[in-house]
């Protein structure tokens, strides 16, 4: 299983163009509380929106106008690069982890998931960065990606992903926090996990609350096209995290899916 470190950033993005794209964001959740409430003790219950801040990177932001942007834009938080290349490295976890989730609180925004690399317990710097989250209030954080590999039957790789996937579970439910297996399509790539029948396997006999899922609409159209829905039906209904793109199609479609209180939608 490899690891792949973070791009950089390589497209350009305007602060106009980014308040532009959020405002709409901030407007989704009037949709989800219509369309996809969860109802707790008869209350209505609406995912907070965070954005994934490798966006934040393009624009080259501090710490600082980060969490001015989000709030101008009228997000719950941010979901954190905290990977090579990322806007957090992990040699640096101890130190500014911290320090941006100070810098967010004083906004009243929230840090509820981490993007990493983390892939097995003995991922670079997996521990503190998993340790460090859970203080700071982190709910989740997104596993790295897996690479399909073609010298290894499929039926044996899931079997040692699931192996390695147990000892993280183990560590989560020490620390209380929770693992997330994304979708990803190939882009390039084949990746293990991106057909959502391989990603059922995968975490099918995990307590959501140490492993679950982040589902990709995007990536989940891409593989599957109009058939998603049926998949995404067979997933695990507890712990997982939605995420979308900017695009108007998406944020709709992920407003009909069952909302849980756990649950945060990650806008990318």
């Amino acid at each position: 299983m490899k690891t792949h470190s973070a791009s950089p950033p390589g497209r350009n993005l305007s602060r106009r163009q980014f308040l532009h794209h959020a405002a709409y964001l901030s407007s989704v959740a009037s949709i989800w509380s219509a369309g996809a409430n969860f109802s707790v003790a008869q209350e209505k219950f609406a995912p907070p929106i965070v954005v994934f801040s490798k966006v934040y990177q393009m624009l080259k932001l501090s710490f600082e106008e980060a969490a001015a942007i989000t709030a101008e834009a009228g997000l719950a938080g941010i979901d954190c690069p905290v990977r090579p290349g990322g806007e957090v490295l992990p040699e640096r976890v101890l130190e500014d982890l911290p320090r941006y989730a100070d810098v967010l609180r004083k906004k009243n925004l929230r840090l509820p998931l981490l993007t990493t690399a983390i892939t097995k317990t003995s991922s670079p710097h997996s521990e503190d960065i998993v340790r460090t989250a859970r203080k700071l209030g982190v709910q989740f954080y997104r596993l790295g990606f897996i690479d399909r590999q073609s010298d290894v039957s499929l039926a044996q790789q899931l079997l040692e992903i699931k192996s390695q996937l147990k000892d993280l579970a183990a560590l989560n439910k020490q620390i209380g926090i929770g693992a997330l297996v994304q979708n990803h399509s190939p882009s390039g790539r084949t990746y293990l996990g991106g057909d959502l029948a391989e990603l059922r396997e995968l975490v099918e006999d995990f307590d959501p609350a140490q492993i679950g899922v982040a589902f990709d609409i995007g990536h989940a159209i891409v593989v599957h096209g109009d058939h998603w829905r049926g998949h995404f039906e067979q997933l695990p209904r507890q712990g997982y995290v939605t995420l979308a793109v900017y695009k108007p199609e998406a944020i709709k479609l992920c407003a009909q899916l069952p909302c849980r209180p756990r649950n945060v939608l990650a806008v990318r």
